[in-house]
């Protein structure tokens, strides 16, 4: 009995001084041994670090952050810093940067900071839409001819209409030859604008008019997107509005029935016209029924009562673009927004954006149908039908070349990661007791009707329930109406045949599913799929079940052998594809698409472009993560170690080809094997450097995957889903609401350590497996009463302040 009580004693000993720093503690498995105690006097609180008990595998993915985080001159794959991408990119820039430090203190940049700035500045418009681009008020200088589509990317553009829409460059210096004003006016070209002298009297309109025989349409001219350069002489604009007029085959006279005003009928609620504009407008033209064959367009100036003009006025360009907006941008809005809230505890920048949250779901929910139908709509955006064709096909966020439906799947993934963003910082505003002024957006029409905010929490939490259900039913035949097809919502998009989600029908008929891996994992990740879909999705992409009619079967092919060459020993007929033969990621697709595409692009060879059965590094976030989630840790840690297999050969492919440059880092292992990455301009089947920001998202797999990692504004939550066999993890210089904060975890303990900054009204939430027979749950090495900690779902929660500690459960 007394040396039982001794070795107790000892085992306490060792687990007090390894929360203090001195030692280790044995974590009660047949795992590998643990880590090396830390040192109590810690000097490193820079950047990220993963130790892991098992040799190699954190060196592997500290090494890929040090990298992908961009900071450091000699490892950084490009000097893009992460939260600065477009806008496609946000949500995936902040689930990569907010939960470690990412000031200035540990990088060369400050990533809170720039995914604050989004936040608090991305531009959302009256209607609700969530821009891409900062640039409201001020657009290029006069001889810019890049100025971006400030609602989205801009693609594609009326230069790629095929003759079948119209722009005019006159920062390019275009001859303004055709274009007219008014009699008692003056027209000409100087500097790269076309320039308006007003030389009227009082109350005089000052009118710019175009060439005609444009032969615009909703189709190909949704918008007339024009950049106007004013600038007043006087303490006051003089101006009262600037009209645009068109006349068409059915109207060719002027009509005020013909006529969209800049005041009330663009993006952004105005009562006056400043002073002094240097601003790309949008007039959404297609709002208009009569806007077909238009002809001929002319902007009036109109003077205020009284007031004569005497404004500077000019026009950098008229350009009559496509609907480039994107449906996921308000959902990608959302998501980061709670992101950076949750782990900032920011509550100035939750209260300043809460209407323009709530703003930005209205946009979703009514104008896009959600709240009606369940599932949003894109197709109100102008050539978003999935539809092979010119002025067709247009697609969304990442998958800009993909011809999205109508009611596309991936779409109603981002609405679903909207409301529950929405429903997080909801309940995150009610704690804190913050109220905001009144949310509203405009009708999605030119009728002036406001819409207001009346969503509860509890409503919101209905319409994601239902909106899930509804995505999970599934598929079922379109229905046909005057010759046009439309999704049927007597079902979802489940695909009973293959067992994974298709995308949606198109507007002929046609139903599109290339295998859309990216899309499935993801919503995976978003608890969207049942489980017995989850299962069935992770059988297919990982290999255990075929589907014949795809491109790419099973997990690996003869393609490539096993080091990723080229198989030279493989007839042609007898070639095979895998879904994991680009190793770092399973394809992003695993059918070829030869036809769905937006009428800009052209399709290439399958497994050539990243969108048609190539590889991106972000993807490989998702999959471990739902394969956490659906298999378990084993396999995802499995998963993990053949990404660092991959790793350690492109290592050694970059020193044996002396690679100093660190951009280049990944290309000796591809040029020596015959594929072509994407990036830096060229198009290719592998996205992992340059512009593909969102391959940070990877490392994220660590801290929200194996450590379970997530937050309120006040409280951290550990969960972590590891295997004995994994050991101990470390995750060091970590940070929550601006406390550092290291931390270790086994599959049955976390350990907070290395604690700096205020900790004031702070907690930490410790998610364990519950307590078997004959087992306890510990704070401290200090047994808990049952009414000290919560069971859930067969979980033990421990709830302690903010400092070091270890919670274990043995």
């Amino acid at each position: 009995m007394k040396k039982k009580i001794t070795t107790v004693f000892l085992a306490i000993a060792l687990c007090v001084a390894a929360t203090f720093g001195f030692t280790a503690c044995d974590n009660g498995t047949d795992g590998p041994a643990p880590l090396p105690p830390l040192d109590n006097n810690k000097t490193d609180y820079g950047m990220w670090k993963l130790d892991t008990a098992e040799q190699g595998v954190g060196e592997f993915v500290t090494d890929f952050y040090e990298r992908h985080i961009r900071n450091a001159d000699d490892k950084q794959i490009h000097n893009l810093n992460l939260g600065l991408a477009n806008m496609f990119l946000k949500d995936w820039e902040a689930l990569s940067l907010m939960w470690t430090d990412s000031t200035t203190a540990a990088l060369k940049y400050d990533g809170y900071a720039n995914i604050r700035n989004y936040a608090n500045g991305i531009p959302i418009d009256k209607y609700g839409y969530v821009w891409q681009s900062y640039q409201t008020t001020l657009s290029a200088l006069a001889t810019a001819q890049d100025t971006p589509w400030g609602p989205n990317w801009a693609f594609p553009t009326y230069a790629q209409s095929g003759s079948n829409s119209a722009g005019f460059e006159f920062n390019a210096n275009e001859d303004t030859e055709y274009w007219t004003t008014n009699a008692s006016n003056e027209i000409t070209a100087a500097g790269g604008l076309l320039k308006v002298t007003n030389k009227g009297g009082i109350n005089e309109n000052l009118e710019i008019i175009s060439p005609s025989g444009l032969g615009l349409s909703s189709l190909h001219s949704p918008y007339a997107h024009v950049d106007f350069r004013i600038s007043a002489k006087s303490k006051k604009s003089e101006i009262e509005d600037i009209e645009l007029w068109y006349t068409t085959d059915e109207s060719p006279e002027w009509n005020a029935d013909n006529m969209l005003s800049l005041l009330y009928d663009t993006s952004f609620e105005r009562y006056e016209l400043p002073r002094f504009m240097a601003e790309a407008i949008y007039f959404p033209c297609y709002l208009k029924e009569s806007w077909e064959n238009v002809k001929q367009i002319k902007f009036v100036v109109v003077p205020k009562e009284g007031e004569k003009i005497t404004s500077d006025i000019g026009v950098n360009y008229v350009r009559f673009d496509y609907d480039a907006r994107q449906a996921n941008d308000n959902g990608i809005y959302l998501n980061t927004l709670k992101t950076y809230v949750e782990f900032t505890g920011d509550t100035v920048v939750l209260e300043k954006n809460l209407a323009r949250a709530r703003n930005s779901l209205l946009f979703l929910t009514k104008t896009l149908g959600g709240e009606e139908h369940k599932l949003i709509d894109q197709s109100y955006m102008q050539g978003h039908d999935g539809v092979r064709g010119n002025g067709h096909g247009i697609g969304n966020g990442y998958w800009d070349i993909i011809s999205t439906p109508g009611v596309s799947f991936y779409a109603n993934v981002f609405y679903v990661k909207a409301l529950r963003a929405m429903i997080w910082l909801e309940e995150a505003a009610a704690k804190l007791g913050i109220d905001t002024e009144e949310a509203y957006i405009y009708a999605g029409d030119l009728s002036g009707e406001i819409i207001t905010w009346d969503y509860s929490i509890e409503k919101l939490k209905s319409m994601l329930n239902e909106t899930v259900e509804q995505m999970r039913k599934p598929y079922k035949e379109a229905i046909r109406q005057d010759g046009e097809y439309f999704f049927n919502y007597e079902g979802g998009f489940w695909n009973e045949t293959d067992g994974r989600f298709l995308e949606g029908v198109n507007s002929v008929g046609e139903v599109i599913d290339y295998g859309f891996v990216s899309f499935n994992l993801e919503a995976i990740y978003e608890d969207i799929p049942t489980a017995e879909q989850s299962l069935s999705i992770m059988d297919w992409i990982s290999g255990k079940r075929i589907i014949e009619g795809d491109t790419a079967k099973g997990y690996r092919g003869n393609y490539y052998d096993k080091d990723g060459y080229v198989n030279e020993d493989v007839e042609l007929e007898d070639v095979t594809y895998g879904i994991y033969d680009f190793e770092f990621a399973p394809r992003s697709t695993t059918k070829n698409n030869s036809k769905h595409y937006v009428f800009a692009y052209s399709g290439v060879d399958f497994g050539k472009q990243v969108q048609n059965g190539g590889a991106i590094m972000y993807v490989s976030f998702y999959d471990i993560m739902a394969r956490l989630k659906v298999y378990g840790a084993d396999n995802a840690y499995t998963r993990l170690k053949e990404i660092q297999a991959w790793y350690n050969r492109v290592q050694e492919a970059a020193e044996a080809a002396e690679i100093t440059d660190s951009w280049k880092f990944y290309r000796a292992y591809y040029i020596d094997r015959g594929i072509t990455m994407q990036g830096g301009g060229t198009a290719g089947g592998i996205g992992l450097d340059y512009e593909f920001l969102e391959a940070a998202l990877f490392y994220a797999c660590v801290p929200y995957g194996f450590f379970g990692i997530s937050g309120t504004c006040d409280t951290l939550t550990v969960a972590p889903v590891m295997s004995a066999a994994m050991g101990e993890w470390r995750m060091q210089n970590m940070m929550f609401a601006s406390v550092k904060y290291d931390v270790t975890a086994t599959a049955n303990s976390v350990r907070i350590s290395a604690v700096r900054g205020v900790t004031t009204d702070k907690f930490i939430t410790v998610e364990l497996n519950a307590p078997a027979s004959g087992q306890a749950v510990y704070n401290n090495y200090r047994k808990l009463e049952a009414s000290e900690y919560v069971v859930s779902n067969g979980k033990a929660l421990v709830t302690v302040p903010m400092a070091a500690c270890l919670i274990s459960v043995e």
